[in-house]
């Protein structure tokens, strides 16, 4: 299984630096994990830090458009992988946890295809959703549209679409134990922060009118195929 680590970055140098280094030293043991970065065009930090960690780089189309709209940015940098994983610049990876989310992705009741939420060590995805979450492919274009976030969003109820959606279609787990720091530091924490905390309003919303109308692909896909484009 390919798997890209989707991660959106946003004038974060010191927080990119530290989401990457724990991705690195947990998953260096784990075949065919590759990093994904979406920054600001002018964001020449991320774009070094990038190589240094032999991430694939892209940049978004559009400036300051959220996490939504750049996790969309980096999955068109990657069409070929067989899962999908919502990484951020304000997470720092704990050992073990993509380890567990592959088991859980293996086991009853997904068997290898679904959406399966960690644990931020923040909330439980149980009883709200879950912040970041890894996708396969044929569920991300059965189940959620051939996109990695519905493209209504800053940031806020993105999650809540995706995670409704697996619910919905009887493809979602959690995998507790596979635990990551979620480094979030409050709606004023830095300019990113207090974009998306103003944005969360009107995105609830958007989300509840797309919950009454059963959250419909009513846009375009990124990815189409369910086979790879190639096996390379």
């Amino acid at each position: 299984m390919r798997i890209a680590i989707l991660t959106p970055t946003i004038y974060r140098p010191a927080g990119l630096h530290k989401s990457l280094s724990s991705l690195r030293d947990t998953t260096s043991h784990i075949d065919n994990v590759d990093i994904v970065i979406a920054a600001e065009k002018d964001d020449d930090e991320a774009r070094h830090i990038a190589d240094k960690y032999d991430a694939i780089f892209t940049v978004c189309e559009e400036p300051l458009q959220g996490c939504a709209y750049a996790w969309n940015q980096a999955m068109k940098a990657a069409l070929d992988y067989d899962a999908y994983f919502t990484g951020s610049d304000d997470i720092e990876y704990i050992n073990g946890w993509l380890d567990e989310v592959l088991r859980v992705l293996a086991e009853p009741p997904l068997n290898g295809s679904g959406f399966v939420g960690i644990n931020d060590a923040r909330k439980d995805a149980r009883k709200f959703c879950a912040t970041h979450y890894l996708m396969t492919r044929d569920f991300i274009i059965e189940h959620n549209g051939g996109v990695m976030a519905a493209p209504f969003y800053f940031a806020n109820w993105t999650d809540m679409e995706a995670d409704r959606r697996a619910r919905k279609a009887g493809k979602w787990a959690w995998a507790e134990k596979a635990v990551v720091k979620h480094l979030w530091r409050g709606p004023y924490g830095d300019t990113a922060y207090t974009r998306a905390y103003e944005a969360r309003a009107e995105a609830k919303l958007v989300y509840e009118d797309r919950l009454k109308r059963g959250f419909p692909d009513d846009f375009e896909p990124i990815i189409k195929n369910r086979e790879k484009i190639s096996s390379s």
